[in-house]
């Protein structure tokens, strides 16, 4: 459900009253697709949450603080250029669910302007940051189409006025009468959307359960299905052992080719003989034992064949059961409840919510990002990473870059015995050495590559410092979605 514009501009209302002219003093990030900003006012500090959830895409103050431990090129982004700046500005595109935040940070003797764009149009909701120029600088989701395209380095360009924004007659009555409540268009928004997520939460799980359930019982039907053709198969045990010793006592009448044989049949009450088929590749011998064996085979598959038919129905019905529950739930309690029972009665694994471990994290370690090509870049975020990087972490056939003539990051590319590097990883990675060194300001520069066993320390030589040899080198011009691209690929 999207807010309509109606409900923004009620929204913002407050917004402007409260926080306009505060200072931006935290950004953090919620989900992949939400931020809150800190702002910190002469009364007291505020939360504005702007979510550009596909479900649920809004804009509202947060009474409480939400746990926010992700990141991403554009939180990274939004700390560097707005935090610290004053929010100058709160507007919405007329009758658009556009939002756009304009803030102010004075950088020496310059005062920068960034604005931050929040596009709450449906399955389509972006956030944007850009710059005084109307440069994109970082965004929750690069978009490509015919009549725009938002990307960093691309000029932003807002998306075009729809005819008639989505009126949620319902849901605008459902907020009047919150913000009547509570005294708030903004704490109405917030108790309303927490409502509406977690009644999302449960209604995924749900689905998640059921589907579940629906595989099991494909899987159970299908066991049925094969089970009863085994024991219609086994029912002609005794008709394929009669023929096999029909065939037995006219041996000497069978040669290789044939595709039948007609012999008489003593067990036949009628006296007619019996026409038995035969595979013309194989010798009377083969043939003989090919139905001794398939008779052995029916004879094995009978036993228990009806125990095992019977405890698939049984399982079928069980699942059933759990279905018509699943169905009639409203509650996660409820949900929890029910997905205990039914991985007690073996029919669902028990989903556990294990907390997340805080990992420790080596400062010697060096961040890693994958390549288009999927190898793996390795970066040196300083002078005594790059040292172990060089030499405990890089093997001999590994590619090591650096941007030439200025202090900055050593980027080593693993590559698999017996392989070469792509062009691509090759591109990827000398973004990576010319963004994490002096010479990012410019937004060109060489960068130097060389095999790793190509790479010498001098003998008390400073931390960070290496000779090379038998090196080549690329003019590089930074590529901004390029480098988006493999920040996203961060771990």
């Amino acid at each position: 459900m999207s807010l309509a514009a109606t409900q923004i501009e009620k929204i913002l209302a407050e917004v402007k009253e409260a926080a306009q002219g505060g200072i931006i003093f935290k950004v953090r990030q919620r989900a992949e697709d939400s931020l809150v900003l800190t702002i910190r006012t002469k009364s007291r500090p505020l939360r504005l949450l702007i979510s550009a959830s596909r479900n649920f895409p809004r804009i509202h103050f947060l009474s409480e603080n939400p746990p926010a431990d992700q990141t991403s090129p554009l939180l990274q982004s939004l700390r560097k250029r707005i935090v610290g700046g004053r929010l100058a500005q709160v507007r919405q595109q007329p009758g658009e669910r556009i939002v756009t935040l304009e803030i102010h940070r004075r950088e020496g003797d310059e005062e920068q302007i960034h604005t931050v764009v929040s596009e709450l149009t449906g399955t389509h909701s972006n956030v944007v940051l850009a710059d005084s120029e109307s440069k994109v600088v970082a965004c929750i989701r690069n978009f490509r189409g015919r009549r725009r395209t938002v990307a960093p380095g691309e000029t932003y360009v807002p998306p075009p006025p729809v005819r008639a924004a989505p009126s949620g007659e319902e849901k605008e009555d459902e907020l009047d009468a919150a913000a009547a409540r509570l005294g708030s268009y903004n704490r109405a928004a917030e108790e309303l959307y927490d409502r509406l997520e977690a009644q999302h939460a449960v209604q995924s799980r749900k689905s998640a359960f059921a589907r579940s359930l629906r595989s099991q019982k494909t899987k159970a039907q299908r066991l049925v299905t094969n089970l009863q053709a085994k024991r219609e198969t086994a029912k002609k045990a005794e008709q394929i052992r009669h023929q096999g010793e029909l065939l037995k006592a006219h041996m000497g009448e069978m040669h290789k080719g044939m595709t039948e044989i007609t012999i008489p049949d003593y067990a036949a009450t009628d006296g007619c003989p019996a026409r038995i088929e035969l595979n013309p590749r194989l010798s009377p011998a083969e043939n003989l034992e090919r139905y001794f064996r398939r008779y052995r085979k029916a004879k094995t598959s009978a036993v228990g064949i009806d125990e095992q038919i019977a405890a698939a129905e049984e399982h079928i019905h069980q699942l059933e059961v759990i279905a018509r529950k699943l169905a009639e739930l409203t509650s996660l309690e409820e949900l929890l409840q029910l997905e205990e029972q039914a991985a007690e009665e073996g029919l669902a694994p028990l989903r556990r919510e294990r907390p997340a471990r805080p990992r420790r994290r080596d400062p010697m370690a060096p961040t890693r990002f994958s390549s288009t090509d999927g190898m793996d870049l390795l970066v040196g975020r300083n002078k005594l990473q790059n040292d172990h990087l060089v030499l405990h972490l890089a093997r001999g056939n590994d590619m090591w870059l650096h941007a030439q003539a200025v202090q900055g990051s050593h980027v080593v590319i693993r590559v698999p015995r017996g392989k070469s590097v792509p062009k691509e990883t090759l591109l990827d990675a000398a973004n990576l050495a010319l963004h994490f060194s002096k010479g990012r300001k410019s937004g060109s520069g060489h960068v130097a590559y060389a095999q790793c066993k190509h790479v010498r320390k001098p003998k008390g030589s400073p931390p960070g410092y290496f000779t090379y040899s038998n090196n080549k080198s690329l003019h590089i011009t930074l590529d901004p979605v390029r480098l988006e691209r493999i920040f996203h690929t961060k771990r």
